[in-house]
């Protein structure tokens, strides 16, 4: 919104608080910087003094937009290692138990019950029955886990995540 409003004259420049808040990827940064400077516009930092519009600001400020990006990647690496470590060691990884398994502190267990339902459907499946003959067939025996009946998207779903 504030690129908008600037690239249309509608104010002088960018404040902002640091550079790399502006920006998590050096292209974008560059990118929007270059938009701005094309038109005469500023990006300013609140916190630090550097001049973009001279050759060591520019550096500097797309410098900073690289650190950026890197920190972003290191922490989005850093955190799908340590989902990946807690679900190696059989923990619970955010959200609801899907169907066919439980929660129980911060364990994943298999609930025999509803890995029978799974097979069942995936045998109805593979016989050729279409998802709401399946649900149709399955409402006649099985509910949901919350005691309602199967729609045709909810068993593809529960097959997709098994």
């Amino acid at each position: 919104a504030a690129m908008q409003y600037t690239l249309a004259g509608n104010a002088e420049g960018i404040v902002i608080y640091k550079f790399d808040r502006f920006a998590r990827s050096i292209v974008d940064g560059a990118k929007m910087l270059q938009e701005l400077q094309e038109v005469g516009k500023h990006l300013v930092s609140a916190t630090e003094a550097i001049d973009t519009t001279s050759l060591m600001g520019d550096f500097l400020v797309k410098l900073f937009f690289l650190l950026a990006e890197f920190e972003r990647n290191r922490i989005k690496e850093r955190q799908e290692d340590g989902i990946a470590e807690a679900r190696a060691a059989g923990q619970h990884v955010g959200g609801q138990a899907r169907y066919g398994w439980k929660i129980s502190e911060g364990k994943m267990f298999e609930v025999s019950e509803e890995q029978k339902v799974i097979q069942l459907i995936k045998t109805k499946k593979e016989s050729g029955q279409t998802w709401q003959q399946i649900a149709d067939s399955l409402n006649q025996s099985h509910k949901t886990r919350t005691g309602k009946d199967w729609s045709w998207l909810g068993i593809k779903r529960v097959v997709r995540a098994a």
